[in-house]
């Protein structure tokens, strides 16, 4: 890789920064922890770049709420409940 290629990142870069410019069309992930933080910003940056996503949730209503706005801004997102047992 030339030195013109390398692309640096900072502690505040965002995961949307980090893949802006790349398509991840025909790509699928499967993101935890999506309702909130840094699995709603990846989950966010991936499904914005063309990868299919799927929503493995605990809390069917924080999933709901957001796979409602994502897929309200046509983004593929797949939500599934993941139903734990103690």
């Amino acid at each position: 890789m030339s030195q013109a290629e390398v692309q640096y990142y900072s502690v505040n870069s965002t995961a949307l920064e980090i893949l802006r410019d790349r398509d991840l069309t025909g790509s699928r992930a499967v993101i935890t922890g999506c309702t909130a933080g840094v699995g709603l910003e990846i989950l966010k940056a991936l499904a914005f770049t063309g990868c299919h996503v799927i929503m493995a949730i605990r809390d069917l209503q924080k999933g709901k709420v957001v796979y409602d706005t994502l897929t309200a801004e046509r983004v593929n997102v797949f939500l599934v409940y993941t139903h734990t047992c103690i």
